[in-house]
């Protein structure tokens, strides 16, 4: 999975190394890749 929507630093973040921030084709600001969920805000 391309990873998108990350800053200057968050990549650091050991959280980051499994997040994906994809509004487009996920529809999901903070998608955990290993327990392929949402786990922030989904607006529909």
């Amino acid at each position: 999975m391309e990873r998108r929507g990350i800053d200057a630093w968050s990549h650091y973040l050991p959280v980051s190394q499994i997040t994906e921030a994809d509004w487009v084709d996920l529809n999901c600001g903070n998608f955990n890749t290993e327990t392929q969920a949402c786990a922030g805000q989904n607006y529909e």
